[in-house]
C-alpha cells in the first residue's frame, strides 16, 4: 500500500519536483532527472518531468536550476 504526502505523489514513484520546500531533498537530481532522460530516449519513450507551479503560480528557482542542468546536458549530449 502506498502513503500519500503532499508534494509528491508516493513513496513508490515520487516526482522529480516537489512543490513545498520541506520536501526540497526529495526532488531527483539533474544527475537522476538525465538518467532518466536518456532512458526514454532509447526506448523511444515520451519523457514528461510533470513540473508546476507553486501556490504563487511562479516555478521555483530551485526547480529552474534543476531544469537548466538537465537542459544544458540535453543540448550537450552525443546522440
Amino acid at each position: 500500500m502506498c502513503r500519500r504526502r503532499q508534494g509528491g505523489r508516493n513513496e513508490l514513484h515520487p516526482l522529480p519536483f516537489y512543490s513545498l520546500p520541506e520536501n526540497d531533498r526529495r526532488a531527483a537530481s539533474a544527475d537522476k532527472i538525465f538518467g532518466d532522460y536518456q532512458k526514454a530516449v532509447r526506448h523511444r519513450n515520451l519523457f514528461s518531468l510533470n513540473i508546476g507551479p507553486d501556490r504563487a503560480g511562479k516555478l521555483r528557482a530551485i526547480d529552474l536550476e534543476t531544469l537548466r542542468e538537465v537542459g544544458e546536458r540535453i543540448r550537450t549530449a552525443q546522440p
